[in-house]
């Protein structure tokens, strides 16, 4: 979805040249208009073609990660890839779907989203759940933003800090905060802007035999039921503000559980995910959530960027993965039937 934006992100500001000071009091002296420049910039209607460098950072068991990304960014698509010695992962995506690839295992995961939103939709969302807050002009990767900070209408969400290209509405540089304050970041550190990018750059080419695990596409609620072998049902409760966006059958990478149902919801930035499957899971891995102790126990656990809680029934074992704190989690799961 041209929502859905790659794991967002932290640092750095430069301020530059005799000229910047000017630009900058003017901007502070007449804001623009913040709302239509946040929903161009997250809903990517408009953005000029460019390849990029970037920096990430991210907590990670108790420590914050960072790495370089290259990028190749194109209306609707992207090419996001981590340079390596040798050949590196990379991921595309674009409003259809997505795609990721590890040369190591040589496996090729592929998704497919719903669209039961539009564009246009979400932008309405994203303003209805969140205030934009104009906080001047700073300098990024030698250019000139926007700094726009996205402060939750509701308490216990999420919250974003963007910095906004003044000219071609690019996000340069954010920084994404945790409903518990962790921080996750990214800036581009160097963008070249072009007329077109090349569109084999967003076919996939894994190597020869490589695996293709279809792992998420859309399905409607009859589809679900038949595939998943239970009754997919709606939480009776999802926290205020968020809306259904999608319906799919998600296969777990780890081989060892069963499909999926998973009903997606968001609020314009943050997306809830329930997952509902037959009750004999048997998963091996981390993919599926945490582990329920015994039948009918709740049992949560946090990454630092998200909470899961799990709860397996005698019908059905259900996982919630969101950005929430613990006690909606498990409201939320405790409410599918």
């Amino acid at each position: 979805m041209k929502s859905r934006r790659m794991l967002g992100l932290v640092l750095a500001l430069v301020c530059v040249g005799a000229g910047t000071g000017l630009l900058v009091s003017r901007l502070r002296a007449h804001p623009p208009p913040v709302s239509a420049i946040v929903v161009s910039a997250l809903m990517q209607e408009e953005t000029v073609p460019y390849t990029a460098t970037a920096s990430l950072s991210m907590p990670y068991q108790g420590r914050m990660v960072k790495s370089t990304i290259s990028i190749i960014h194109s209306h609707d698509a992207e090419k996001i890839s981590r340079p390596s010695k040798g050949d590196g992962p990379w991921s595309i995506k674009d409003a259809r779907g997505s795609c990721a690839y590890c040369p190591k295992s040589n496996r090729l995961v592929v998704n497919r989203w719903s669209s039961m939103l539009t564009p246009e939709e979400r932008g309405r969302l994203l303003l209805a759940n969140y205030d934009p807050r104009y906080e001047g002009s700073e300098r990024v990767a030698g250019r000139d933003a926007y700094v726009i900070e996205l402060v939750p209408k509701h308490q216990g969400r999420a919250s974003k800090k963007i910095w906004v290209d003044v000219h071609s509405q690019t996000v340069l540089r954010s920084i994404d905060r945790s409903c518990d304050g962790e921080e996750r970041g990214m800036e581009i550190t160097d963008i070249h802007y072009t007329a077109g990018a090349d569109k084999a750059a967003f076919t996939p080419h894994p190597k020869a035999g490589a695996k293709t695990l279809i792992s998420c596409k859309p399905a409607d609620p009859t589809t679900l039921d038949s595939k998943v072998g239970v009754h997919v049902t709606l939480p009776a409760y999802i926290p205020s503000g968020f809306k259904l966006e999608g319906r799919h059958l998600f296969t777990p990478p780890c081989g060892c559980c069963p499909i999926c149902g998973q009903l997606t919801y968001t609020d314009g930035l943050c997306v809830i995910s329930v997952f509902q499957s037959r009750p004999d899971t048997k998963c091996t891995s981390t993919c599926c959530g945490p582990k329920a102790a015994r039948p009918g126990t709740y049992r949560a656990t946090c990454c630092g960027i998200t909470g899961s809680g799990r709860i397996t029934r005698k019908d059905k074992t259900i996982v919630v993965i969101a950005d929430l704190p613990p006690t909606e989690l498990r409201k939320i799961a405790e409410s599918v039937k």
